[in-house]
């Protein structure tokens, strides 16, 4: 009788937890649904090892200098993928300069406490800067762009009414990252729009060993859900945004700046001594 009380209790607790949120990364910068902010932030994802969520600091400002990928807008909750072809869900000004395919190369590698990731930046805009809940990121990559237009080219699983969608491409691909999985307790992250439009504000480091094997030349997809349901926050009546150019967005660590900095620094110095020597 005891074993069949334990394990119905058990069956019952794994249920109850099944919807909790596992995981809360409040980058909101004020308390917020009774989580304390941060502005790091790692979890791990459903696919892809542990990620890293930042509060974005280096806050670029402007036409031209964020240069998103990937815009979505919608009230309530939102998704889309970035594509050339059509305009997907709900994404925005699809296709242009503001949403489009990528392909590897053109995302920036960066290294944080010995580790190598690719940083996608993100920009929210909310109604009075409010916050926003990041529910699902999806990272693939192909050999084409998957964002052939119709059901044939894409499903997005089931009602987010309580778990994060999960979206599939029938074009052959290889999921590299999954935020989270359809069922059981998910990572939400908290995102503050504080900064303005055009302004990151936050970053989210994917370990670039989720994309082992991948070719410079391959598409990356990012699939990106906001909102309530099923996160704590709803999107309003701004829209969100994804950016990882090498050319524009992201910005390398200090320590990296320095070293760009001093690197040619020996040289000049010798050319300097050298330049002396021969007008003695």
């Amino acid at each position: 009788m005891l074993r069949k009380t334990l394990a119905i209790a058990a069956i019952s607790f794994a249920m109850a937890n099944a919807t909790a949120h596992a995981q809360y990364l409040n980058l909101t910068g004020a308390p917020n649904n009774g989580t304390s902010p941060v502005t790091t932030g790692t979890g791990t994802a459903a696919i892809g090892g542990t990620f890293r969520a930042d509060v974005d600091t280096t806050q670029p400002t402007g036409t031209g200098v964020f240069e998103p990928f990937l815009t979505i807008k919608q009230t309530g909750q939102e998704s889309g993928f970035n594509t050339d072809i059509g305009s997907p869900l709900d994404d925005l000004r699809s296709p242009s300069q503001w949403v489009s395919a990528i392909q590897l190369s053109d995302v920036t590698p960066v290294t944080l406490s010995g580790v190598s990731y690719y940083a996608f930046k993100v920009d929210v805009n909310q109604s009075a800067n409010g916050p926003i809940s990041l529910n699902q990121v999806q990272l693939f990559t192909s050999a084409t762009d998957l964002g052939a237009s119709g059901a044939l080219g894409y499903s997005v699983d089931s009602d987010p009414s309580t778990q994060p969608p999960v979206i599939s491409f029938t074009a052959a691909n290889t999921e590299r990252f999954r935020l989270n999985d359809q069922l059981g307790a998910f990572n939400e992250i908290g995102i503050d729009s504080a900064r303005g439009s055009g302004s990151g504000d936050a970053v989210l480091y994917i370990p670039t060993l989720a994309f082992a094997g991948a070719l410079p030349t391959d598409y990356v997809t990012l699939y990106a859900q906001f909102g309530n349901p099923p996160g704590f926050d709803a999107s309003s009546a701004g829209f969100e945004e994804f950016s990882g150019f090498t050319q524009g967005g992201i910005v390398p660590e200090p320590a990296s700046i320095v070293m760009a900095f001093l690197g040619p620094l020996p040289l000049g110095l010798w050319a300097l001594r050298r330049r002396k020597l021969v007008t003695a």
